[in-house]
Protein backbone atom coordinates (compact mmCIF):
# COMPACT_ATOMS: atom_id res chain seq x y z
CA UNK A 1 0.00 0.00 0.00
CA UNK A 2 1.22 3.15 -1.12
CA UNK A 3 0.89 6.75 1.07
CA UNK A 4 1.26 9.86 -0.96
CA UNK A 5 0.73 12.78 1.15
CA UNK A 6 -1.27 16.02 0.55
CA UNK A 7 0.55 19.19 -1.35
CA UNK A 8 0.66 20.75 2.52
CA UNK A 9 2.79 17.69 4.03
CA UNK A 10 4.98 18.08 1.41
CA UNK A 11 6.08 21.73 2.22
CA UNK A 12 5.57 21.35 5.93
CA UNK A 13 9.29 22.30 6.00
CA UNK A 14 8.53 25.87 5.03
CA UNK A 15 4.97 26.38 6.18
CA UNK A 16 4.73 29.66 7.88
CA UNK A 17 1.46 29.68 9.21
CA UNK A 18 0.86 28.20 12.80
CA UNK A 19 -2.49 26.94 12.18
CA UNK A 20 -0.80 24.79 9.10
CA UNK A 21 1.57 23.67 11.74
CA UNK A 22 -0.99 22.57 13.95
CA UNK A 23 -2.98 21.14 10.86
CA UNK A 24 0.12 18.68 10.01
CA UNK A 25 1.10 17.65 13.05
CA UNK A 26 -2.32 16.60 13.51
CA UNK A 27 -1.77 14.63 9.74
CA UNK A 28 1.27 12.80 10.59
CA UNK A 29 0.02 11.44 13.75
CA UNK A 30 -2.72 9.86 11.71
CA UNK A 31 -0.45 8.52 9.35
CA UNK A 32 1.69 7.56 11.87
CA UNK A 33 -1.03 5.47 13.33
CA UNK A 34 -2.27 4.10 9.99
CA UNK A 35 0.71 3.05 9.42
CA UNK A 36 1.67 0.85 12.36
CA UNK A 37 -1.52 -0.37 12.27
CA UNK A 38 -1.26 -2.18 8.61
CA UNK A 39 2.56 -2.79 9.36
CA UNK A 40 1.05 -4.90 12.41
CA UNK A 41 -1.65 -7.08 10.04
CA UNK A 42 1.51 -7.28 7.27
CA UNK A 43 0.81 -4.52 4.92
CA UNK A 44 3.63 -3.76 3.35
CA UNK A 45 3.70 0.46 3.37
CA UNK A 46 5.47 2.59 0.99
CA UNK A 47 5.61 6.27 2.41
CA UNK A 48 6.24 8.90 -0.49
CA UNK A 49 6.47 11.38 2.11
CA UNK A 50 10.47 11.64 2.14
CA UNK A 51 10.62 11.49 -1.51
CA UNK A 52 8.16 13.89 -2.29
CA UNK A 53 9.75 16.24 0.44
CA UNK A 54 13.25 15.52 -1.05
CA UNK A 55 12.34 17.17 -4.31
CA UNK A 56 11.10 20.41 -2.41
CA UNK A 57 13.93 20.53 -0.49
CA UNK A 58 16.18 20.44 -3.67
CA UNK A 59 13.67 23.60 -4.89
CA UNK A 60 11.67 21.20 -7.03
CA UNK A 61 7.98 21.61 -6.94
CA UNK A 62 5.89 18.22 -7.41
CA UNK A 63 3.50 19.73 -7.44
CA UNK A 64 1.49 23.03 -9.89
CA UNK A 65 1.53 26.09 -7.71
CA UNK A 66 0.18 29.62 -7.86
CA UNK A 67 2.41 32.70 -7.85
CA UNK A 68 4.26 32.72 -4.42
CA UNK A 69 2.33 30.28 -2.19
CA UNK A 70 3.53 27.03 -3.56
CA UNK A 71 2.35 25.25 -0.12
CA UNK A 72 -0.98 26.30 -0.52
CA UNK A 73 -2.18 27.24 -3.38
CA UNK A 74 -2.68 26.10 -7.16
CA UNK A 75 -4.16 22.18 -7.35
CA UNK A 76 -3.04 19.57 -5.10
CA UNK A 77 -2.15 17.33 -7.85
CA UNK A 78 1.24 16.43 -8.60
CA UNK A 79 3.08 17.29 -12.12
CA UNK A 80 5.33 15.19 -13.70
CA UNK A 81 8.12 15.31 -11.60
CA UNK A 82 6.07 15.08 -8.70
CA UNK A 83 4.22 11.55 -10.09
CA UNK A 84 7.83 10.61 -11.08
CA UNK A 85 9.40 10.73 -7.49
CA UNK A 86 5.94 8.79 -6.61
CA UNK A 87 6.56 6.06 -9.29
CA UNK A 88 9.87 6.07 -8.66
CA UNK A 89 9.43 5.51 -4.57
CA UNK A 90 7.05 2.90 -4.79
CA UNK A 91 9.11 0.85 -7.36
CA UNK A 92 12.35 0.89 -5.36
CA UNK A 93 10.43 -0.88 -2.78
CA UNK A 94 8.00 -3.14 -4.55
CA UNK A 95 10.21 -4.28 -7.36
CA UNK A 96 12.26 -7.50 -7.03
CA UNK A 97 15.94 -7.59 -5.96
CA UNK A 98 18.05 -7.89 -9.41
CA UNK A 99 21.68 -9.94 -9.70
Amino acid sequence: MAFIPTKEAVFEDIAQEMYMRALLKSKAAAREEIQGYLQQRGVEVVDTLPALSDLVSRGINPYRQAVNKPCVDGDGHPVKEGYHQIAATIAAISSPARP
